[in-house]
């Protein structure tokens, strides 16, 4: 499969073609934001009125272009050459905008292809401009008691969103504020606790939390294993990215440690790279914990919470993956006389730099310049069918089906060596070749069979069951993984 969806040898429609010795424009769609290109008059009002879009036009000449307060979505209209418009939902939005930055941001596919925001934003109201282009003019922080309208603000206006910790109320009372960008290291000098929350929409850089009690995991006590621990989960992480066709290195990651008494805790960020939409970065850290947690050399140990209860843990903390997480860049209330403990930069060579310039790297939203985009069109085929296989609807109850079936294109050894293998052990699939493996998706149970999970040992019966179940086969080998949490 090739970029954004298209199959590999497929007719790919062009912007424009010529047909009998004039110019045909082929209907395309906008990656990011919701916008049609090369379509009929009729069909483009039908689109603006179905939005109650009021249009603005984006003069390709201009230097800025500007957005006024008003109720209902604007729609800006963009003309490429002769007969080639577009129109671009831009949202209910104010403030002004480059607009070198607004056409940077227009990436367009074939109509119906395939987009790693399609994915991420499937279920959900479509962004604003301003989740991929930062405003011109800086405006003031703005705060806010709660998060919904600090996210409605910043949908409307731009900026970073960002919390702070109130120390002095306790129980993780915080305040919410929406920062331009240009604003942030004056914003950041006056609050000592703050944290980058995310938002629901927008690029997003790589990032983990690793955390350990030295009473549950004493061993995180010695700095080299600590270190180690770290070290394995970044190597986890680049070993998932090459799974899907990109190269990382342990040099495109940075480390922000919070040195405590009773507590090892490691912030790990991508430096050098960012996923399209924080929907993929979140995917890929949960994906990241379950092959963590599946790998035999995995560190485990146990936790007792407050209530009396034990869980097994690891360092890597998936809680971080929620939507509307923080992440803190900067200090930790603690009990020890209202002190903030500040994240030191933690380096693996050379001289560390001015500690309080590089917190503001701690950032998930925030990225570094020259830093490399990650989406489903960078990926490879097994990266963008693992996308997929999410966001593909439930099926409707069938009947259990009576043996394992394969695709008819899957290579001879896999249905003479593997799939009795997988018949054996219960399950029926789905096949596809994939690069140089075939990708197995279980889609049932076999009669006579539980259907026991591989990869965690017991029958996954809640949600979408053993569905969740999938694995890379390879000649002589099969690598099970699982997409439910351990």
């Amino acid at each position: 499969m090739g970029e954004h969806g298209v199959a590999d040898g497929a007719r790919v429609a062009h912007p424009a073609g010529q047909v009998g010795g004039g110019e045909v424009l082929h209907p395309r769609d906008c990656v990011r934001l919701r916008g049609i290109r090369g379509r009929a008059w009729d069909e483009v009002r039908v689109w603006l009125d179905y939005h109650g879009a009021a249009v603005v036009p984006l003069k390709i000449e201009d230097e800025l272009v500007v957005f006024r307060r008003r109720a209902r979505p604007t729609a800006l209209r963009v003309e490429y050459g002769p007969g080639d418009v577009a129109y671009v939902l831009a949202g209910v939005i104010e403030g002004a905008a480059r607009v070198a930055d607004v056409l940077g941001a227009l990436e367009w596919v074939p109509r119906g292809a395939v987009t790693g925001c399609a994915l991420a934003y499937r279920r959900m109201p479509p962004p604003t401009l301003w989740a991929w282009v930062t405003p011109v003019a800086p405006c003031a922080p703005q705060r806010f008691p709660v998060l919904a309208p600090a996210i409605a603000y910043q949908q409307r206006r731009g900026g970073l969103l960002l919390s702070n910790e109130l120390a002095a109320k306790g129980h993780g009372a915080r305040e919410f504020f929406v920062v331009h960008p240009a604003g942030l290291a004056a914003w950041a000098a006056r609050h000592r606790y703050a944290d980058g929350t995310l938002g629901d929409y927008g690029a997003c850089r790589f990032y983990a939390d690793l955390d350990a009690e030295y009473a549950d995991a004493p061993a995180m006590r010695d700095r080299a294993f600590a270190e180690g621990q770290t070290w394995h989960v970044v190597d986890a992480a680049a070993a998932l990215l090459a799974e899907w066709g990109v190269a990382a290195a342990r040099a495109d990651f940075c480390f922000f440690e919070t040195r405590r008494e009773k507590k090892f805790s490691m912030h790990v960020l991508s430096d050098t790279f960012h996923f399209e939409t924080d929907w993929l970065a979140r995917v890929f850290g949960r994906e990241l914990d379950a092959r963590l947690k599946a790998d035999p050399r995995a560190f485990w140990f146990e936790h007792t919470s407050k209530d009396g209860a034990v869980e097994r843990r690891i360092v890597y903390d998936r809680s971080v993956y929620a939507r509307h997480n923080n992440l803190r860049f900067l200090g930790k209330f603690t009990s020890d006389g209202h002190t903030p403990l500040y994240p030191v930069p933690w380096w693996h060579g050379g001289v560390d730099p001015d500690p309080a310039a590089e917190r503001l790297r701690g950032i998930p939203m925030r990225l570094q310049p020259g830093s490399r985009r990650v989406g489903y069109d960078t990926l490879n085929e097994a990266g963008r069918v693992y996308l997929e296989m999410l966001c593909a609807p439930r099926p409707a109850p069938r009947p259990a089906p009576t043996g394992a079936t394969t695709h008819d294109s899957a290579p001879d050894w896999f249905a003479a060596e593997a799939l009795p293998a997988i018949a054996a052990m219960g399950f029926a699939v789905r096949a596809t070749p994939c690069d140089d493996a075939v990708l197995v998706r279980v889609t049932g149970v076999l009669p006579g069979h539980r259907g026991t999970c591989p990869v965690h040992g017991r029958v996954h019966t809640k949600g979408s069951g053993p569905r969740a179940i999938y694995a890379f086969v390879r000649p002589g080998r099969a690598a099970w993984k699982c997409k439910k949490g351990a």
